[in-house]
């Protein structure tokens, strides 16, 4: 949407993640519809972007029918499906544009995403995948595994460590998703994933983060003091997490995580604070809240996580904490 490449524009974006679903790509076993990523591919390239992209999504042909957080029936289908992705946009109609930095599955540790085992994961859709991007491209890089936070607390449990350890030949990046509030990324990146990235001498990209904003004035007041707060917890740590990708920067995360909505701004077309939020950092202004009067005491808004993070001030807490 032109709003949207404008605000890019206005941030000086230089990378965007977006998703190359198997399923919409190649609907049918021999008919591949390039249209929708030939298209993404153009804007990013007009626009200086580099893109990070993201393959998954089973066809139902390629499953038995079946929805498209379900593996492929035979691996081979989904190793044809890499290689006709990569050599299409390696070098994008000829030119010196091309993608080169690949994350292979979104999320695979949540049922509502894939359905298989972990080594299902490594050895039908990783492992594969990784080898044929670096066999056609040698400059790309491949990211994963793109686990989002839940393997802490979600039943049953992925090994993080046995995921990295199986995977680590075959890749270039780890990926996390901290889609949570930013005491619980400083726990999840602090105590485990940045230290497991370190130990395994790989850079750590965090390719989601995200808050609810629930729709209110208080949520969009907590996303803007959150995105704030990750901004400066990143460039504390930039020697080993050189990239924070938000999602999303306009409409932030529904109430409920399992509905995302499907535009992409607020009614009216305007960005969120998250990011003026954003905007002015990187243009080195200070923090100016949206909405001080979230923090009133006498405000009926909750806003921020029961225990709020180190940088955000004392009002921020919620009523009776």
């Amino acid at each position: 949407l032109p709003h949207v490449q404008c605000a890019f524009r206005r941030l000086g974006l230089r990378w965007t993640r977006v998703d190359f679903r198997w399923d919409q790509i190649q609907p049918t076993r021999d008919v591949f519809d390039w249209s929708g990523p030939d298209r993404l591919v153009r804007i990013a390239r007009d626009l200086g972007l580099r893109l990070i992209v993201n393959l998954g999504g089973t066809p139902a042909w390629a499953n038995g029918g079946q929805t498209p957080n379900v593996p492929p029936q035979d691996i081979r289908d989904w190793e044809a499906f890499v290689r006709a992705v990569v050599s299409r946009y390696a070098r994008f109609e000829g030119t010196d544009y091309g993608v080169h930095h690949w994350l292979i599955w979104n999320e695979p540790n949540l049922h509502k995403f894939f359905t298989g085992t972990e080594d299902d994961y490594l050895d039908r859709i990783l492992i594969p995948a990784a080898r044929w991007i670096h066999a056609l491209d040698p400059t790309a890089q491949v990211g994963a595994p793109e686990m989002t936070h839940h393997w802490l607390r979600q039943l049953p449990r992925w090994n993080f460590l046995y995921i990295l350890h199986r995977a680590l030949p075959y890749i270039d990046v780890i990926t996390h998703h901290t889609l949570a509030r930013p005491d619980e990324i400083a726990q999840v990146v602090d105590d485990v994933v940045g230290p497991t990235a370190r130990a395994l001498g790989r850079p750590l990209w965090l390719t989601e983060v995200g808050w609810d904003t629930c729709d209110g004035p208080c949520g969009l007041d907590w996303q803007a003091h959150a995105y704030r707060w990750t901004l400066e917890y990143r460039q504390a740590r930039n020697d080993w997490l050189p990239m924070v990708v938000f999602y999303v920067m306009w409409t932030g995360l529904p109430c409920h995580h399992d509905v995302l909505r499907a535009d992409s701004t607020c009614e009216n077309e305007r960005v969120r604070p998250a990011f003026e939020t954003v905007l002015d950092f990187l243009e080195g202004r200070p923090f100016r809240d949206p909405f001080p009067s979230c923090h009133d005491p006498s405000s009926p808004c909750e806003i921020g996580p029961l225990t709020p993070p180190r940088s955000l001030p004392p009002e921020c807490r919620p009523r009776g904490t």
